[in-house]
């Protein structure tokens, strides 16, 4: 719950059934112990997506774009 959704995509990255449902939960964590492949691909796209968009240095530029907005802003 809460922030898990932001790093985990649902079929992309891992399962995300919903909250509450523990059969869903059990079937997820079933799905993924019967399928090594799918173990393989969920961790090979969530490595990827890690190094495309959560690199340091995509941050530094992210977090410099926001701080030359807000100084524009504040500097007419």
């Amino acid at each position: 719950t809460g922030g898990v959704p932001d790093v985990v995509r649902d079929g992309v990255t891992g399962l995300l059934p919903p909250v509450g449902d523990a059969e869903a939960f059990a079937a997820a964590v079933r799905a993924l112990l019967d399928d090594p492949g799918k173990r393989r691909r969920f961790g090979e796209a969530a490595r990827r997506i890690a190094v495309e968009e959560h690199d340091l240095s995509i941050a530094v530029e992210a977090l410099d774009a926001v701080v030359r907005r807000a100084a524009r802003k504040g500097n007419p």
